[in-house]
């Protein structure tokens, strides 16, 4: 079976010490050749120091040194005696004490002063074995933030001296009642956390089993210490809980990270333990008809699904065969076998613009000749019939209209114009009829084509002759009446 061997520091709380222990002074000229330049030590006699295990054989190491005396170990109620006296300069690192061959279960170990000679301990070794000899070992590292740790009460994220710790994380409290717990699958277990001058005491128990005291108030801090460990546990789940027992006010209890052992048999058998469990357990009758009940609406969602889109394609394939037919383009080859013929647009008049040289105005282009026949009492265009002009145009059909009975001092019987249209500032000229009098015209006939006002002077059918014309009327507003 595999075997691990575990070193523990003599600033530990997995080693209880009675009260008259102290951790040696840093002043010995000696220090430094301690483990980690830390020792405990007492003078009393009497005092313990004690630790449990799981395991098959420890050692207790300290230092032999001339002011040093007897001591007494004591393993599962045996106790054996033995001086630490040695001669100047000493042996340091040297086992006290070296147990024989032990049975793998757990042991408890005590160390006693014999006498008011010193007596230290430097660091304490044992060895482990669990499960079976083709197993394999593994150890996992869980951090404090990991969802296996519980903290009930409070607890706060930035202990002190939180650089120092795995990762840069760890849990702390000094609320009374607080406490936290472990839960992992695995053979033995190990906490680590800061011990100091400022840390508290606090109680462990696993399993729901008794609780154990322990203490992480030291004189000197010291990060990731063992703070608790357990061994050869079994395969499965284990819960370890730690509460906050302080002795004084504002001690601090910290954790930083936890080391789970396993072996490649225990995980199967933790593996087999679910499956046996969930195999015995099984599902509930209503979670099995909802399970059916939840696939049965799946697969109706996808018959559901397959329907509407094979439908959806036979429409697209129905309405493609059912659209009209449209003749492909014609090709550069129709295009000249059979050209297409389009009725020509009727030509508009063009206009062209000629600037002045006197004051750069504009000058519309002459209009065809327009010949007047003073009989026919017509004006003919000489080049485009009237179909040439739009109905748009500047002239109709009504305006070519005129009376042909000029002044007499225009008597000529045909005459040609060539001034339309005039050009911009020039005045029009006057009909042939614009001063021909009104008087040789029956009243009736004008009164039947002129268009009479009530209540205004008429330029005509007065017996003293025609009414002058009356600018005033003309221009004044007029007011329709209410008939």
């Amino acid at each position: 079976m595999p075997r691990y061997n575990t070193t523990i520091e003599d600033y530990s709380p997995v080693i209880s010490y009675s009260p008259n222990w102290s951790a040696g002074s840093s002043s010995d000229n000696r220090a430094e050749l301690y483990s980690d330049s830390s020792f405990t030590l007492t003078s009393t006699d009497g005092e313990t120091a004690s630790f449990a295990f799981n395991g098959t054989s420890f050692q207790i190491f300290g230092s032999k040194r001339a002011n040093h005396g007897f001591y007494q170990v004591t393993v599962d109620g045996t106790s054996v005696s033995d001086s630490g006296t040695a001669p100047e300069p000493g042996l340091f690192q040297v086992p006290l004490f070296s147990s024989p061959p032990l049975e793998q279960k757990l042991h408890v170990v005590t160390l006693t002063n014999q006498g008011n000679s010193f007596i230290d301990i430097d660091f304490v070794t044992f060895t482990s074995s669990i499960g079976t000899d083709k197993d394999q070992l593994t150890v996992n590292t869980v951090q404090d933030s990991d969802s296996s740790f519980f903290y009930a009460g409070t607890w706060g994220l930035n202990p002190p001296n939180i650089g120092t710790y795995s990762g840069g994380s760890g849990h702390g409290t000094a609320t009374l009642g607080a406490f936290m717990t472990f839960t992992f699958e695995g053979d033995g277990v190990t906490l680590y956390g800061p011990v100091g001058p400022g840390s508290s005491p606090f109680s462990v128990s696993m399993d729901g089993g008794p609780p154990s005291t322990h203490t992480a108030n030291k004189q000197f801090y010291r990060p990731r210490v063992p703070l608790y460990i357990a061994s050869d546990l079994g395969s499965g789940s284990h819960v370890v809980n730690i509460t906050y027992q302080p002795t004084q006010p504002g001690q601090i209890f910290a954790i930083d990270y936890a080391d789970v052992y396993t072996t490649s048999s225990g995980s199967l058998h933790s593996l087999n333990s679910k499956a046996s469990s969930g195999s015995k357990s099984g599902l509930s009758g209503g979670v099995i008809a909802g399970i059916i009940i939840a696939l049965l609406f799946v697969f109706a969602i996808l018959i559901g699904l397959i329907f509407f889109l094979r439908r959806r394609k036979r429409k697209r394939t129905r309405a493609s065969l059912e659209a009209p037919m449209v003749p492909p383009p014609m090709s550069n080859r129709d295009i000249i076998a059979a050209p297409v013929t389009y009725p020509s647009a009727p030509a508009q008049p063009s206009i062209r613009s000629y600037p002045s040289t006197l004051d750069g105005s504009y000058y519309v282009a002459p209009a065809s000749n327009i010949v007047v026949d003073t009989q026919a009492q017509t004006y003919a265009p000489s080049a485009a019939s009237e179909s040439d002009y739009s109905p748009t145009g500047s002239h109709s059909a009504n305006m070519r209209r005129i009376s042909s009975t000029t002044h007499s001092s225009a008597a000529s019987s045909s005459q040609s114009f060539n001034t339309l249209p005039f050009p911009k500032g020039t005045p029009l000229p006057l009909p042939p009829t614009a001063n021909q009098s009104l008087a040789h015209v029956p009243t009736s006939e004008l009164r039947a084509n002129r268009r009479v006002v009530p209540g205004r002077a008429q330029d005509f059918g007065s017996v003293a002759g025609p009414a002058p014309p009356d600018y005033v009327q003309a221009t004044e507003p007029f007011e329709p009446r209410a008939f």
